[in-house]
């Protein structure tokens, strides 16, 4: 199959839609806390010993430095405008 050639008109590609147009927004914020929710429980299940395991025969990231690592890519994305 070949890809389909834009219909772009004399006056250009359409814009995008935005996000409130497509309740995209909406769906993201319902996916992120539900994602959260998740995170929440499992860490509330986990006990202290398994925080700290590891699969990792190099020294990779236990647990709790895996939790620690997505909450700081989150935060970089906001302090960023990327998230």
């Amino acid at each position: 199959m070949t890809p389909r050639a834009r219909n772009t008109g004399a006056a250009g590609p359409a814009p995008a839609p935005t996000m409130t147009d497509t309740g995209l927004l909406a769906q993201l914020l319902d996916a992120w806390a539900i994602n959260n929710r998740i995170n929440l429980v499992l860490l509330d299940h986990i006990s202290d010993e398994a925080m700290s395991a590891t699969l990792s025969k190099r020294g990779g990231r236990d647990v709790s430095r895996q939790f620690a690592h997505i909450h700081m890519i989150r935060v970089s994305r906001l302090e960023n405008g990327r998230g």
